[in-house]
């Protein structure tokens, strides 16, 4: 009974999920609506946690795409927005949000693919997917560990009779390490490539872990 109840609960949250519209802004922020109505230079609509709240209205300008519940997408791109005029200044990124930023403009995974090079755009969703990846793996590596050892003291037991878990939490936190690496390479790789086709060429050292010469380790690459 309980079984069937947790599939109900599940079937019925990813029904929520679906039925809300996703908007995105070319500031790369994302909002979870229901659309009432798009207009020719603006879109109503309502907070999808709150339906029953006041209704908002964007700008067109404003917005870089809209994925309905039913999966169609609309994208709003000006020209100005295309490859060629890209945003004034040099692109980075920023570890802590896990997002290209040119200037101080987030250029969100979604949107990427409108200045970087079809080749560059590759490279970075390579990337990305693989840093998440990597990232994904030391988080549980390291929070399993930890719930082990906080677990233990509150038990009053013995650490060492939580090795099997420092294991397992020491080998994903392993795995994860050179796939974070090889993700950042790879990103690296797509910003130098917008960075020097826009006069913002210049060294970038990098620090990868993996394979090396003399075996398992960290190279600072120039």
């Amino acid at each position: 009974m309980k079984r069937l109840f947790f599939v109900l609960l599940t079937l019925l949250a990813g029904l929520t999920v679906s039925a809300q519209d996703i908007i995105i802004k070319k500031s790369g922020a994302s909002i979870r609506a229901k659309v009432l109505e798009e207009r020719a230079t603006e879109v109503s609509y309502k907070a999808f946690s709150n339906l029953d709240g006041p209704t908002y209205i964007l700008p067109k300008s404003e917005i870089f795409s809209i994925t309905y519940a039913n999966g169609q997408k609309s994208e709003f791109v000006e020209v100005k927005d295309q490859p060629g005029r890209p945003l004034d200044g040099k692109m980075r990124y920023n570890f802590w949000r896990g997002r290209l930023m040119i200037d101080k403009t987030i250029v969100t995974k979604e949107i990427s693919h409108l200045y970087l090079s079809e080749e560059a755009e590759k490279t970075y969703q390579r990337g990305h997917i693989l840093r998440s990846v990597g990232d994904g793996m030391i988080a549980f590596g390291v929070g399993f560990a930890l719930e082990e050892t906080a677990s233990a003291l509150l038990q009053e037991e013995s650490l060492g009779s939580r090795k099997l878990a420092y294991y397992i939490g020491g080998g994903l936190v392993l795995c994860g390490l050179p796939l974070h690496f090889a993700g950042m390479k790879r990103i690296n790789a797509a910003i130098a490539d917008y960075n020097a086709r826009h006069g913002f060429a210049e060294l970038h050292p990098s620090l990868d872990f993996g394979l090396q010469p003399h075996g398992l380790g960290l190279a600072l690459n120039f």
